[in-house]
């Protein structure tokens, strides 16, 4: 198959962004900043690891990306066409690529809305044009050929059934436990541990299906309990794995928020020191998939403890290397040039200073 499709049919347009921002109404306005911040925030979040900057985008973003006469997508695609937009006129020192995922293929496709190879091209070429929008250069992680691709969404199926299967039965599970006896308490994330199943994939990282149903099993603990103490310990992660991870008429949803976070687990590749080569970050509109993103880039250092013969002076100075890796990262020079570069580009956008143009495909 080709490349890098495209649907002859589809012509490039030419959009002013300017002109699209000025018809709106001064609370549509509004909500375009509100959108751009948040992206640029997820942005932020891996900034300063690597020089090479691969964006993962949401099943909504690419929605988004579509159209801008669709009115469901306006606002997102007027945020959506300034942040990408500041990439292609903005010289920076970082490089930044988009990456295409089989999962990434599988939502965009409709979860399996492919019969045959022209099928396949024709839905291929229909992706490659709303990421003309991007300006950036593509990472094709998926098989070339139809049958790869058709093979590969066999195993994302079987995973997506294996899976529900266990949030069924999880959310059947009667969770509300004593676990409040006089002074002693059984905390909820020892009961989590115990009930979370071991589960065998064949396209998703199993650790983080895992992880996923872990979260999910304590929000059922503790959001079933009646004493306050337990109900205490609730927090966003759990209520937005809840959220993310739940089945409707009979189709779960959530698998593509997981897919993404297993590729864009940032405190996982900072902690094991392995993240200079490229990051991977994860961008979406969605409010609970935002905050699991969030929560997977705390950057947390490794602690050193003391004991027995061991040299203190070489354990303070790992402590030490630990300390000024984390600090390098979160007071990286050229992170803080891009962000200062991109709040003072939007300003000069929107004031008028600046008449910005992007291009598509019609799709």
């Amino acid at each position: 198959m080709n490349d890098n499709p495209q649907n002859p049919k589809n012509l490039l347009e030419t959009i002013e962004i300017n002109r699209l921002y000025n018809a709106l109404s001064d609370k549509e306005k509004d909500l375009v900043f509100q959108r751009l911040f948040h992206l640029i925030n997820q942005l932020a979040s891996g900034l300063g690891m690597s020089d090479n900057v691969v964006l993962l985008l949401d099943n909504d973003i690419l929605n988004s990306m579509q159209s801008y006469n669709d009115f469901r997508y306006k606002i997102n695609f007027i945020a959506l066409a300034t942040f990408f937009a500041f990439f292609k006129n903005v010289s920076t020192k970082y490089k930044f690529n988009i990456l295409i995922t089989p999962m990434t293929l599988y939502e965009y496709f409709k979860f399996d809305a492919l019969q045959s190879t022209e099928s396949c091209i024709k839905n291929l070429g229909e992706l490659f044009d709303v990421l003309s929008l991007t300006s950036l250069p593509v990472i094709k992680h998926f098989p070339k050929e139809y049958e790869g691709i058709k093979a590969v969404f066999g195993l994302i199926k079987e995973d997506r059934s294996t899976i529900k299967n266990e949030i069924n039965r999880i959310n059947n599970k009667k969770w509300d436990m004593k676990l409040v006896n006089n002074k002693l308490i059984t905390l909820p994330t020892y009961i989590a541990s115990i009930y979370t199943p071991k589960i065998t994939t064949k396209y998703f990282d199993s650790k983080y299906v895992e992880l996923f149903l872990y979260d999910l099993i304590l929000f059922h603990v503790i959001n079933k309990n009646s004493d306050k103490k337990i109900q205490s310990m609730m927090d966003k992660r759990l209520a937005c794995t809840y959220k993310v991870l739940n089945i409707k008429k009979g189709r779960i949803q959530g698998t593509g928020d997981l897919n993404l976070v297993s590729y864009c687990d940032i405190k996982t590749r900072f902690y094991n020191n392995n993240y200079r080569n490229s990051i991977i970050i994860g961008l979406t509109f969605d409010k609970n998939l935002e905050i699991l993103l969030k929560d997977y880039s705390v950057k947390v250092i490794q602690t050193t403890f003391i004991k027995g013969k061991d040299n203190p002076k070489e354990k303070i100075f790992e402590f030490l290397n630990e300390q000024n890796r984390l600090n390098q990262v979160e007071n990286n020079d050229q992170k803080k040039d891009l962000l200062y570069k991109y709040i003072n580009w939007i300003e000069n956008i929107f004031s008028g200073n600046l008449i910005i143009q992007c291009q598509k495909y019609k799709v």
